[in-house]
């Protein structure tokens, strides 16, 4: 998961996305992920299964540094 979200990061700093902004997307998307995998967990998952399904659900990290860069003003 960490590797994810240091990809994205990285990504994020390249198309020139304020770092800001990226520290606020990604603590955002860690907290979403967090919920996922919670829920996940409730769905009766193991940990793995369950934090490889809120990955999933949360999209790729093209997907996620797609949304982002859109979103830049």
């Amino acid at each position: 998961m960490a590797k994810r979200f240091r990809e994205l990061r990285e990504r994020l700093l390249r198309a020139g996305v304020a770092p800001r902004h990226v520290r606020r997307y990604l603590t955002e998307l860690r907290e979403h992920c967090a919920d996922l995998t919670a829920e996940e967990m409730r769905a009766g998952r193991n940990r793995t299964e369950a934090e490889a399904a809120a990955l999933e659900r949360l999209g790729s990290v093209e997907e996620l540094a797609r949304t982002m860069i859109a979103r830049q003003e």
